[in-house]
């Protein structure tokens, strides 16, 4: 399954965020990252991973709830929604 996780960090906590996302992050062998993204504005980070159960994604997200408030989605490839 594909997941996009947008990431606004918390007031004072950009730096940490950015660390955290960059150097601290535990990354499972059941998350296959395919594209992180630094956005002008907000939301501030752009993640689009995979993960084969909903259960392994929301572990891998929590980690950022302390830094950043985070939203994730469910992405499905438009070929495959028709």
């Amino acid at each position: 399954m594909l997941f996009v996780t947008t990431l606004t960090t918390l007031p004072g906590k950009t730096r940490e965020a950015l660390e955290m996302f960059l150097k601290y992050a535990k990354i499972p062998d059941v998350i296959k990252i395919k594209e992180s993204l630094f956005l002008f504005g907000k939301p501030d980070l752009l993640l689009i991973f995979e993960a084969d159960e909903e259960k392994d994604a929301a572990e891998f997200i929590i980690q950022f709830n302390e830094v950043a408030e985070t939203q994730t989605s469910l992405a499905i490839p438009i070929e495959k929604g028709v």
